[in-house]
């Protein structure tokens, strides 16, 4: 063997079990802590996934709400109902067709006008009741409107625009509203968050594909978590955060995410279809700039809301308002910022909207208000139908 040969042929010995006692350490690891969730990696939410307790005849997904949707990965569970306290709040059911709240809307458009609101946990409302999330409010503010709400926790702005395009769309809507926070901007690079989902890629002419559909579901995840390497989730891990520090990460999210929003505003004018754009301020976003004390990792407010945080360090909280601010600007499309609106409530002393985590009924009722006035203004609800 030449001295060429038996170098490569070292370099691979050597190679191979650096790769083995990285998969060990990593599986020990991995077995007694679930990664931080603040990585926001694919590995990092799978895994943590999988740590949680499942049915081994019918595993459920992370919140009693949800169920498996092959295109989606998840969504809201048809006709639920709580019993007992679910996220702070007394009452959270959906409709036949999974909208939050329980009244059913037809696909047949009646004759009243109909606004879709597409998002996540804020639109859907999470930690507060049917009758007071923003849009049900809306509902009740417009008047003669139907208002259906299509937000589902955890999703990212990927999983709206597939909403937009398929259950959105049937309802004919006048108009549709797409609402989302800063921390959803990341969830578009993932294929695994509150579960496994689909994401978009560009292809080799700079074009939207859809990849990882149709998604695999619950128990078929959780027999193959076993044979998936813990050494290259380690690695993936790693390469983000390497990713993140230099700004790649960033750039990969605000480019990716641009385009799934100008899909959006194309799909909807092919139908005829009205579409504003609402960015959803966060607690860090509203209040933390105030308050450096909450930021401090001892405090309270910081273990309770400890994903928060971790959005607010990664910088992600006001890039997503720089990006939503570049992007509606730039593509002359109906928007709504809220995040000036909240921090002027919140520097004038309400202190009702004071809130760390979801928004509470006041917050709620503050973006209904200004949603409306904003719909009316705008003439949102005149469409040629």
């Amino acid at each position: 063997m030449g001295w060429g040969l038996r170098w490569w042929a070292r370099l691979l010995t050597i190679s191979l079990m650096c790769f083995a006692l990285l998969e060990i350490t990593s599986r020990i690891f991995f077995r007694y802590y679930s990664p931080i969730t603040g990585h926001n990696t694919t590995a990092t939410w799978r895994i943590t996934w999988t740590h949680r307790p499942h049915n081994g005849t019918a595993p459920e997904l992370s919140l009693p709400l949800e169920m498996f949707d092959p295109l989606l990965g998840w969504k809201n569970r048809p006709s639920f109902r709580n019993t007992g306290r679910l996220f702070g709040a007394d009452r959270v059911t959906t409709n036949s067709n999974g909208a939050r709240g329980s009244t059913d809307y037809s696909y047949s458009r009646t004759d009243k006008k109909r606004i879709v609101v597409v998002g996540d946990s804020f639109a859907f409302g999470q930690e507060v009741n049917d009758e007071e999330t923003y849009a049900a409010l809306l509902g009740s503010s417009l008047g003669d409107t139907e208002v259906i709400n299509l937000g589902v926790i955890g999703y990212g702005v990927d999983q709206m625009l597939l909403t937009v395009k398929g259950e959105a769309l049937k309802y004919s809507p006048d108009l549709i509203i797409v609402a989302f926070i800063s921390d959803d901007i990341e969830r578009n690079l993932v294929s695994f968050r509150d579960f496994a989902k689909p994401l978009f890629a560009f292809d080799p002419s700079g074009r939207l594909a859809l990849v990882g559909a149709p998604v695999s579901p619950p128990g078929a995840w959780i027999a193959s978590e076993p044979w998936k390497s813990k050494a290259l989730d380690t690695l993936e891990i790693l390469d983000s955060d390497v990713r993140r520090l230099v700004g790649v990460r960033r750039a990969e999210a605000f480019r990716l995410t641009w385009m799934l929003l100008k899909e959006m505003a194309r799909v909807a004018g092919e139908a005829h279809t009205n579409i504003l754009f609402v960015f959803e301020p966060s607690d860090t976003e509203i209040v933390l700039d105030d308050r450096p004390d909450l930021i401090a990792k001892g405090s309270e407010a910081y273990k309770s809301n400890r994903a928060y945080f971790a959005s607010y360090a990664r910088g992600i909280a006001r890039f997503g308002e720089k990006l939503f601010v570049d992007f509606t600007e730039q593509e002359r499309v109906a928007s709504l910022n809220l995040a000036p609106i909240f921090r002027k409530h919140h520097r004038d002393g309400d202190t009702r909207i004071d809130k760390m985590g979801h928004w509470n009924k006041y917050g709620h009722a503050l973006a209904a208000a200004k949603i409306a006035q904003k719909v009316q203004s705008d003439g949102l609800l005149n469409t040629a139908r």
